[in-house]
């Protein structure tokens, strides 16, 4: 042998002489821990729930959820939506559904009933059918082999969003004598409307730290996509223009009238300066969206946003730029974005203007609209 096959030979068997010495009882024991380990957190969070080995429903819906979100790594938001609706599809007056003893033909039976019978929207049976999935991916059932499809949802043919000058009213209402709650409210219309942020989820989760005013753009993340962030780089009105509702004046000059150790980073705050739950902003908007405008939903200022940068992009380059408009919302299919398209050709149709310019700067809308008598 040469030097080094004769060190390295040399190694090896140090090697073997350490492996035959070892104590085969700490293997052992090794062994036995890492099996106890696993049977541990095997029974506190399942891979597979026996719905049969609980009690009662609350108990079960609780196993329910652990598994979704430490097995299936998804919102706890949704999963508790949707076990919310447990109680009524488990007490339902004519296929109550035992999820204790789950019985995916009940199910179904639950399903075609509320449909045929009791007039349910293809909206609300979709939504059944996934509290339905949900529990059933749980127990380790496939139920894409009960040969059950949910009705189809009705394509929509209208979208009713606001004009420019109603979207100008909305940010510049007053909403309450209090000044502080007033800006509240005007500062989140206008970063809704004009940047497209899916209302409620993704405006509760903004944070200061999200805001890079130097760079000029902010992080949007996304609770209902796992935190994904996509980066946005808006106009310099919505960023730092002293005189507009921009957000360097929501941080420096609002933002800090409520901001106590309740805060933490959070961008919009409540009057006690705590972070807003969603359910609680989206029911606050609602009412008083409609102090301006009857129709106004949170969700309509997203798909106001799409069809006036789709409107913007036609102008600016003579074609609409799904693609531009894609990446802007965050959408995952360009199809989702592509189904804007005819609305954005209908309403640019009766107002052939930059939307998106003419709410940002009061001046051009005047010019618009002054044959109206608007006052801006």
């Amino acid at each position: 042998m040469v030097g080094g096959e004769i060190k390295n030979c040399n190694i090896q068997n140090k090697l073997s002489k350490n492996v035959e010495h070892q104590n085969p009882k700490i293997g052992e024991d090794l062994v036995k821990n890492s099996y106890e380990l696993k049977e541990i957190l095997e029974a506190e969070n399942p891979r597979i729930i026996n719905p049969s080995k609980y009690e009662s429903l609350e108990e079960l819906c609780i196993a329910v959820k652990n598994h979704w979100i430490q097995r299936l790594y998804r919102k706890e938001s949704t999963i508790n939506k949707r076990i919310s609706r447990i109680k009524y599809l488990s007490n339902h007056k004519v296929f109550p559904i035992d999820f204790l003893n789950f019985n995916h033909e009940q199910a179904i039976l639950f399903l075609d009933y509320r449909y045929s019978n009791e007039g349910a929207t293809a909206t609300a049976i979709k939504n059944d059918w996934k509290v339905i999935c949900t529990f059933a991916k749980a127990f380790g059932l496939d139920y894409e082999k009960w040969n059950y499809i949910p009705p189809p949802e009705p394509k929509p043919k209208v979208k009713i969003i606001p004009f420019p000058k109603t979207v100008h009213k909305l940010i510049h209402h007053k909403y309450s004598s209090d000044t502080y709650v007033c800006a509240l409210y005007q500062y989140i219309m206008m970063f809704s409307f004009i940047i497209g942020i899916r209302m409620v989820s993704e405006i509760t989760s903004m944070k200061v730290n999200d805001i890079f005013l130097d760079e000029g753009y902010f992080i949007i993340h996304e609770p209902k996509k796992y935190n994904q962030s996509r980066q946005i780089f808006p106009e310099k009105e919505i960023l730092t223009m002293k005189k507009r509702k921009s957000l360097k004046n929501w941080i420096d000059i609002w933002r800090p009238k409520v901001c106590n150790q309740y805060s933490g980073d959070y961008l919009f705050l409540q009057p006690s300066g705590k972070p807003f739950i969603s359910e609680h902003l989206r029911q606050k908007l609602s009412k008083i969206g409609k102090q301006v405008w009857q129709y106004y939903k949170p969700n309509v200022s997203r798909s106001w946003c799409a069809i006036a940068r789709l409107i913007k992009s036609k102008i600016d380059t003579g074609h609409y730029d799904v693609y531009e408009i894609k990446e802007w919302l965050g959408h995952d299919n360009i199809k989702t974005t592509e189904s804007y398209i005819k609305y954005a050709r209908n309403y640019y149709r009766n107002a052939p203007f930059d939307w998106i310019k003419a709410v940002l700067k009061s001046d051009i809308l005047k010019k618009i609209f002054v044959w109206e008598g608007l006052t801006v």
